[in-house]
């Protein structure tokens, strides 16, 4: 845990639900949900692409104290995206669900429905 906390991970999570929470209150002002989602499905990509460099990056041989900052932008690109992702899933469980019970209902065949398409 102290490892994390230095890291700052935590504090960037805390940033994270902050943000999750401020873009919550400003739908219910009024805002456009679907410019929302877009900033939020951005967020999600961008971070999971540079994860994904960072970790490749930690294989090429290079100093110490540059593969000490890439390890922590792996790390911090990994907390942000997971977190984009776990509230991205969040978002649309209801969806899921719905959607995946429809399918299950007997008779459907596999087939959808109009009303359930997302």
């Amino acid at each position: 845990m102290k490892y994390l906390s230095d890291l700052y991970v935590f504090q960037l999570l805390g940033l994270l639900a902050v943000l999750s929470l401020a873009s919550e209150a400003a739908v219910r002002r009024g805002a456009e949900p679907a410019r929302l989602r877009l900033a939020w499905n951005w967020l999600l990509l961008l971070s999971f692409a540079a994860c994904v460099l960072t970790g490749f990056g930690l294989f090429v041989p290079m100093d110490k104290p540059v593969s000490r900052v890439v390890f922590k932008l792996h790390i911090w690109t990994g907390a942000v995206c997971g977190w984009a992702g776990l509230y991205h899933s969040a978002k649309r469980m209801k969806a899921m669900l719905w959607h995946a019970a429809l399918r299950g209902r007997p008779g459907n065949h596999g087939r959808e429905d109009k009303r359930t398409r997302v």
